[in-house]
């Protein structure tokens, strides 16, 4: 096999506790519970036990790779630099998630429906969020790392605001 097709390869992973992959395959790997391509380095499903691995090995998480992964509580993304959409979506025991600073894109759904999901810090070279990405999530505290803080004390910017309208106060 070469390739996966799909969206979302290990559905509702909440059974599967590992992934494991022949020494010889050419195109992907497994470590920690996490189906890998080797020439991408890219994470293509995880399992309930999956950790990500943090020694190069894995830069971005195809769109759905964690999809419905109920008993997953903490990731660390610390050297992810792309999420696919969706990837966490359904995980509602994800209660920690660590970003990459250099990340700029929080692609369409990504933490949709993590419900223990109450606080989040985003990274300083983000550029764009996508929709739903935070819907029917826990959230209850977002924290933007300083370079973000500056900018929107700098244009009056209130990230809390409910009326719907921005501007001077």
């Amino acid at each position: 096999m070469d390739e996966l097709n799909g969206t979302f390869p290990l559905d509702g992973c909440a059974v599967a506790e590992n992934i494991i992959v022949a020494d010889d395959n050419a195109w992907f790997h497994s470590t920690n519970g996490c189906l890998i391509n080797r020439n991408e380095k890219h994470l293509v499903c995880g399992c309930k036990n999956s950790t990500i691995p943090d020694d190069g090995s894995v830069l971005s998480i195809g769109p759905g790779a964690f999809y419905r992964c109920e008993s997953i509580e903490c990731l660390d993304l610390s050297n992810v630099t792309k999420i696919g959409a969706e990837a966490m979506c359904g995980c509602i025991g994800l209660k920690e998630v660590v970003l990459n600073n250099n990340l700029e894109n929080l692609e369409r759904g990504v933490f949709d429906c993590c419900s223990s999901l109450e606080r989040i810090e985003l990274p300083e070279k983000l550029v764009s969020i996508d929709s739903c990405c935070f819907r029917l999530s826990g959230l209850k505290k977002i924290s933007f790392k300083d370079e973000w803080d500056r900018y929107l004390k700098e244009n009056h910017y209130d990230p809390y605001h409910r009326s719907g309208r921005q501007g001077r106060r």
